[in-house]
């Protein structure tokens, strides 16, 4: 067996990059270079994870002495696409992030995995050139857990100039799908619920998002807003600006804003007529 990198992490920062990173795959089995996968980049300081899918970029860095993130214009020594189908990786990272949380007593605090990538032993069949083998990725907890997951070969889509163009912009309101909000609180989650910061880029436009405070790992995240479809109001519709109409289930809430003598604006809640029960 023939090995094309090996690299030793923290156990502590590869699990909870590895997941946060995991947020972002798509599952759309129609496109198999995003479908479950994890680009891992590999440099001599560390490893880069990148996971997209038409709506969501999560970038982490897992470094492997406590050494920077190279720019982005640096080039890996090693680049594999990892694809975790049954979700397996993520079974052992959320295992491993567990391990090293330092609780309850006597859980390990410090875990070391061993990351490699290798082609198979070709030796039961001779005839066959070991370059054309496809190339297997292996986690490693030393003495613990070993699994080995499939790569795929494909271009993987070029996030970099996602990350460095984006540019703060000016937008009114934005629209986002339901999994995308979802996706953003299962990654607060993963590091204590930590606030996100978001940074719009403009109407139909990226957005940054960032972690409001300082966590242990470096990541960097991009939405996507879904691109608004309703239909622009007519102003002649709405007459009367200080009216508003809250839908509650079927049921109208009217709110008017008043102005007081002193200049301050005042949100009444109007009374709405009751409905009468059925049989009275």
């Amino acid at each position: 067996m023939s090995t094309d990198f090996t690299v030793r992490l923290d156990a502590y920062l590869l699990s909870r990059v590895w997941l946060s990173t995991a947020v972002a795959q798509s599952t759309d089995s129609s496109r198999p270079i995003l479908c479950r996968t994890t680009a891992v980049e590999v440099f001599p300081t560390g490893v880069r994870l990148a996971s997209p899918d038409s709506y969501l970029l999560i970038v982490g860095w897992v470094p492997a002495d406590d050494q920077d993130e190279p720019d982005d214009g640096e080039v890996p020594d090693h680049v594999i696409v990892v694809r975790d189908d049954d979700q397996r990786a993520t079974g052992l990272m959320s295992y491993l992030k567990g391990a090293t949380n330092g609780q309850p007593e006597g859980k390990a605090e410090h875990v070391d995995v061993v990351l490699y990538a290798s082609r198979p032993d070709t030796g039961a069949q001779p005839s066959l050139d070991p370059s054309l083998a496809a190339v297997k990725c292996t986690v490693e907890v030393p003495g613990a857990e070993r699994l080995t997951l499939d790569t795929i070969d494909g271009p993987f889509p070029d996030w970099r100039p996602l990350v460095a163009g984006h540019r703060e912009g000016v937008v009114s309101s934005t629209v986002w799908g339901p999994g995308s909000v979802l996706r953003l609180a299962k990654l607060s989650k993963l590091w204590g619920n930590v606030p996100l910061r978001l940074t719009f880029g403009g109407i139909d436009q990226p957005i940054l998002v960032e972690f409001s405070q300082r966590v242990d790992a470096h990541l960097r995240v991009i939405a996507m807003p879904v691109r608004d479809s309703s239909p622009t109001p007519d102003p002649a519709e709405h007459d009367d600006p200080r009216l508003l109409d809250l839908i509650d289930g079927d049921r109208p809430v009217s709110l008017e804003v008043e102005e007081d003598p002193a200049g301050v604006a005042e949100v009444t809640q109007l009374p709405t007529r009751r409905r009468k029960k059925k049989g009275t």
